[in-house]
C-alpha cells in the first residue's frame, strides 16, 4: 500500500520567550515516513443479493522532520530539532463479482501521538580536527566528508522515534480495530451492505 503524504507537519517550535527565533538559522531539513505496522484484512460483503470480496489495508507511520539549526550572531554547536507526527491511512479495495478491482481513496488519519524536541547535534571527532588531519592522500579534493569529520545525529532524537516507535507499535492492532469498528463497519451498515463470516478453508487432501 504506497502511503499518501500527510498534510506537511510544522517544521518550527516555539522557542522560550528569552530566545530570539532570528539567531538560529536552517542548514538542513530531512523530511520522511517511518512506517510502524501495516494490516490487510480479507472481508466479505453482501447487499442485496450480490457479494463481493474487498480488502481492507491500513498503515501505521510517522512523518518526521528533522531541522539542522546553527547559531548565526555567535559560536555555538549545531542544534537538531524534530517534530515526529503520527498517522494512520485507510484504503478500501474491491473485487467485484465481475472479477473488477477498484480501490477508494486513502484517508489519512492523524493520531495524537507525536513528539518534538530540540538538542545538540554531537561535536565533530577529535582526529578531524585541524590539529589532527587525516593522513595524505585519505581524503582527495572534493571528496565528501567522512563520518568522523561531520557532526553525527543527535542521539535524542533517534531515541524520541524509537520511544513513539514502541508505543505505536503496541497499539497498532487496538488503532486499527477502532478505526474499522467506526468508521468502516458503521459506513456499511448504513449503506445496506452486510459483513459475512470468511469462508470455511478446505482441508487438504490426503495421498492415497
Amino acid at each position: 500500500m504506497q502511503i499518501t503524504p500527510p498534510p506537511t507537519p510544522a517544521t518550527e517550535i516555539a522557542l522560550p520567550a528569552s530566545a530570539s527565533p532570528a539567531a538560529l538559522v536552517t542548514v538542513s531539513q530531512q523530511t520522511d515516513n517511518v512506517i510502524i505496522a501495516s494490516s490487510d484484512r480479507p472481508m466479505f460483503l453482501m447487499k442485496a443479493g450480490h457479494t463481493e470480496q474487498a480488502t481492507l489495508s491500513y498503515v501505521l507511520y510517522i512523518a518526521t522532520t528533522k531541522t539542522v539549526l546553527r547559531p548565526s550572531t555567535s559560536p555555538g554547536p549545531d542544534h537538531i530539532r524534530w517534530s515526529y507526527t503520527s498517522y494512520i491511512q485507510r484504503s478500501l479495495c474491491f473485487i467485484s463479482i465481475t472479477g473488477l478491482f477498484a480501490c477508494s481513496a486513502a484517508e489519512t488519519i492523524p493520531l495524537d501521538e507525536k513528539s518534538e524536541g530540540e538538542a545538540s547535534l554531537t561535536s565533530p571527532s577529535p582526529d578531524a580536527s585541524p590539529a589532527n588531519p587525516p593522513a595524505s592522500g585519505s581524503l582527495a579534493l572534493g571528496s565528501p566528508p567522512t563520518p568522523s569529520e561531520r557532526p553525527t545525529e543527535s542521539s535524542a532524537a533517534e531515541a524520541a522515534l524509537s520511544k513513539l516507535s514502541v508505543a505505536l507499535r503496541q497499539q497498532a492492532r487496538a488503532d486499527f480495530d477502532e478505526d474499522k469498528r467506526l468508521k468502516v463497519d458503521a459506513l456499511l451498515k448504513a449503506a445496506g451492505v452486510r459483513v459475512l463470516p470468511p469462508p470455511p478453508v478446505a482441508a487438504p487432501r490426503r495421498s492415497q
